[in-house]
Protein backbone atom coordinates (compact mmCIF):
# COMPACT_ATOMS: atom_id res chain seq x y z
CA UNK A 1 0.00 0.00 0.00
CA UNK A 2 2.92 2.58 0.81
CA UNK A 3 4.90 1.46 -2.59
CA UNK A 4 1.51 2.22 -4.64
CA UNK A 5 1.30 5.68 -2.94
CA UNK A 6 4.76 6.34 -3.23
CA UNK A 7 4.95 5.58 -6.37
CA UNK A 8 1.97 7.94 -7.29
CA UNK A 9 3.55 10.57 -5.48
CA UNK A 10 6.68 10.05 -8.09
CA UNK A 11 4.06 10.06 -10.67
CA UNK A 12 2.36 13.25 -9.54
CA UNK A 13 5.80 15.16 -9.26
CA UNK A 14 7.24 14.03 -12.81
CA UNK A 15 3.93 15.60 -14.27
CA UNK A 16 4.03 18.73 -12.42
CA UNK A 17 7.81 18.99 -13.46
CA UNK A 18 7.00 18.15 -16.61
CA UNK A 19 4.24 20.58 -16.88
CA UNK A 20 6.41 23.57 -15.82
CA UNK A 21 9.14 22.63 -17.91
CA UNK A 22 6.72 22.40 -20.93
CA UNK A 23 5.17 25.81 -19.91
CA UNK A 24 8.88 27.46 -19.95
CA UNK A 25 9.76 25.97 -23.38
CA UNK A 26 7.02 27.39 -24.82
CA UNK A 27 7.57 30.70 -23.26
CA UNK A 28 11.04 30.81 -24.64
CA UNK A 29 9.74 29.35 -28.24
CA UNK A 30 7.21 32.19 -28.42
CA UNK A 31 9.21 35.01 -26.48
CA UNK A 32 8.92 38.70 -28.17
CA UNK A 33 12.53 39.14 -29.69
CA UNK A 34 13.59 42.28 -29.05
CA UNK A 35 12.86 45.52 -30.36
CA UNK A 36 15.21 47.36 -33.57
CA UNK A 37 15.68 50.59 -34.23
CA UNK A 38 16.05 53.74 -32.31
CA UNK A 39 17.73 52.59 -28.93
CA UNK A 40 15.28 55.03 -26.98
CA UNK A 41 12.11 53.98 -28.85
CA UNK A 42 13.00 50.50 -28.72
CA UNK A 43 13.70 50.32 -24.84
CA UNK A 44 9.53 51.19 -24.65
CA UNK A 45 8.77 49.46 -27.33
CA UNK A 46 9.89 46.21 -25.65
CA UNK A 47 8.68 47.24 -22.60
CA UNK A 48 5.04 47.50 -24.32
CA UNK A 49 4.95 44.57 -26.54
CA UNK A 50 3.54 41.25 -25.48
CA UNK A 51 4.24 37.55 -26.22
CA UNK A 52 1.33 37.95 -28.71
CA UNK A 53 2.67 40.80 -30.04
CA UNK A 54 3.19 39.35 -34.05
CA UNK A 55 4.69 42.40 -36.16
CA UNK A 56 5.16 45.93 -34.50
CA UNK A 57 6.25 49.29 -36.28
CA UNK A 58 6.34 52.22 -34.10
CA UNK A 59 7.41 56.36 -35.45
CA UNK A 60 8.04 58.94 -33.00
CA UNK A 61 7.50 62.38 -35.05
CA UNK A 62 8.58 65.42 -33.12
CA UNK A 63 9.28 68.29 -35.70
CA UNK A 64 11.04 70.45 -32.80
CA UNK A 65 14.04 67.90 -33.14
CA UNK A 66 16.92 67.36 -34.74
CA UNK A 67 16.35 63.83 -35.40
CA UNK A 68 12.60 64.41 -36.46
CA UNK A 69 11.55 60.89 -36.81
CA UNK A 70 12.88 57.95 -34.77
CA UNK A 71 11.09 54.61 -35.16
CA UNK A 72 11.88 50.90 -33.86
CA UNK A 73 10.34 47.32 -35.08
CA UNK A 74 9.46 44.08 -33.72
CA UNK A 75 9.82 41.27 -37.09
CA UNK A 76 9.60 44.42 -38.99
CA UNK A 77 11.60 47.21 -40.98
CA UNK A 78 11.06 50.10 -43.23
CA UNK A 79 9.80 47.60 -46.27
CA UNK A 80 6.99 45.90 -43.98
CA UNK A 81 3.55 46.38 -45.30
CA UNK A 82 0.67 46.60 -42.69
CA UNK A 83 -2.37 46.70 -43.08
CA UNK A 84 -4.40 49.83 -42.24
CA UNK A 85 -8.02 48.77 -41.26
CA UNK A 86 -10.17 50.75 -39.49
CA UNK A 87 -7.45 52.76 -37.74
CA UNK A 88 -7.91 55.61 -39.84
CA UNK A 89 -11.13 56.41 -38.23
CA UNK A 90 -9.48 56.99 -34.84
CA UNK A 91 -6.18 59.14 -36.34
CA UNK A 92 -8.92 61.06 -38.07
CA UNK A 93 -10.95 61.51 -34.46
CA UNK A 94 -7.60 62.31 -32.69
CA UNK A 95 -6.98 64.68 -35.72
CA UNK A 96 -9.77 66.70 -35.65
CA UNK A 97 -9.48 66.95 -31.41
CA UNK A 98 -6.47 68.15 -31.43
CA UNK A 99 -7.57 71.01 -34.22
CA UNK A 100 -10.32 71.49 -31.90
CA UNK A 101 -8.00 72.00 -28.97
CA UNK A 102 -5.64 74.79 -30.97
CA UNK A 103 -8.94 76.34 -31.96
CA UNK A 104 -8.61 75.60 -35.89
CA UNK A 105 -12.10 74.23 -36.66
CA UNK A 106 -15.02 73.43 -33.89
CA UNK A 107 -17.30 70.75 -34.07
CA UNK A 108 -19.79 72.72 -36.12
CA UNK A 109 -17.02 73.67 -39.19
CA UNK A 110 -17.87 71.78 -42.31
CA UNK A 111 -16.07 70.31 -44.95
CA UNK A 112 -16.89 73.17 -47.17
CA UNK A 113 -15.52 75.85 -44.90
CA UNK A 114 -11.97 74.23 -44.98
CA UNK A 115 -11.64 73.28 -48.36
CA UNK A 116 -13.62 75.86 -50.21
CA UNK A 117 -12.91 73.94 -53.64
CA UNK A 118 -15.16 71.59 -52.68
CA UNK A 119 -18.10 73.93 -51.86
CA UNK A 120 -18.36 74.99 -55.14
CA UNK A 121 -18.23 71.46 -56.60
CA UNK A 122 -21.56 70.18 -54.86
CA UNK A 123 -24.02 68.70 -55.72
CA UNK A 124 -28.24 70.10 -56.17
CA UNK A 125 -30.26 67.62 -53.98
Amino acid sequence: MIGALWGGAVVAVVAVVAAVAGCWVAAVLHSVPAATGDPEVAMELDGLAGRRTRRLAVAVVDLDAVASVRSAFIRADVRTRFEVGSVTKALTGMLLADAIDRRELSMDTTVGEVLPPLRARRSPR
